[in-house]
């Protein structure tokens, strides 16, 4: 079956509630990664594509390879957002997933995230396009959005070192993918601007980060963004980020 122009958005909300806001009562940007993480993943359940079909009929699990957001305006404790998604095909080897953030049924904010399904013992790269499943939700947009590799600059410098433990990691058992966030914005120091909120932010995620990694964080801040990059003891790096802050 060939796949839709474009399929229709899914959409759930989320309540801003304590424990997803900072010292400033603005909406974490880890916080934010985990709303649309948890749309896209229902919008799979809802089409039958759920974690355990695709590994008890694939032995297939979802890694996200890259995402990136952006917000025209900061999410406040106490806001209830909308968050809308619908997945295009990625070239037959993963699939985008598109995002559009709404409060108060204005948007806010859109956000993209490349999927790449990988064996759940190997980690070798699972061909989206096997999944024939997929063919009934995913559209085919050629001309849309890519994400690519971030470019760093080579001024980066090392600021302190983080070890990955229990309650970073998720049910793939390596660190979670909205907790990435988390470590970007303490190696900027988010806590000392002033309650500026991360309104751009750009990750790509390179290799695990499995439970005792230590990381490097280098940073650098170059032309209004922020620059960050985790490298483990191995001098393997785990992520590369770029973050935009703006007050509110």
């Amino acid at each position: 079956m060939s796949s839709p122009a474009y399929p229709s958005y899914y959409e759930t909300a989320f309540s801003v509630v304590g424990r997803d806001s900072d010292c400033f009562s603005q909406c974490q940007a880890a916080a934010l990664l985990s709303y649309l993480q948890e749309t896209g993943l229902l919008a799979m359940a809802d089409a039958g594509l759920t974690r355990k079909y695709l590994l008890e009929r694939y032995h297939a699990i979802w890694m996200l390879a890259r995402t990136c957001y952006t917000l025209e305006a900061p999410i406040a404790l106490g806001d209830v957002i909308a968050i809308r998604s619908r997945s295009r095909n990625a070239h037959g080897m993963g699939i985008y997933r598109e995002y559009e953030i709404m409060r108060d049924n204005a948007k806010i904010g859109d956000a993209l995230a490349l999927w790449m399904l990988v064996d759940a013992e190997t980690r070798t790269l699972f061909p989206a396009n096997r999944v024939c499943e997929l063919s009934d939700i995913l559209g085919d947009v050629r001309r849309a959005k890519q994400l690519r590799r971030l470019v760093l600059p080579d001024t980066l410098v090392p600021v302190h070192q983080r070890v990955i433990q229990y309650s970073q990691i998720d049910m793939n058992g390596h660190l979670n993918n909205s907790r990435y966030a988390d470590l970007i914005c303490d190696a900027i120091g988010l806590e000392k601007m002033g309650g500026a909120y991360v309104s751009s932010l750009h990750i790509s995620y390179l290799a695990e980060c499995m439970p005792g990694c230590t990381l490097t964080m280098f940073v650098q801040n170059q032309d209004s963004l922020w620059y960050v990059r985790g490298v483990g003891e191995d001098q393997i790096p785990r992520f590369e980020a770029a973050a935009m802050l703006k007050q509110p």
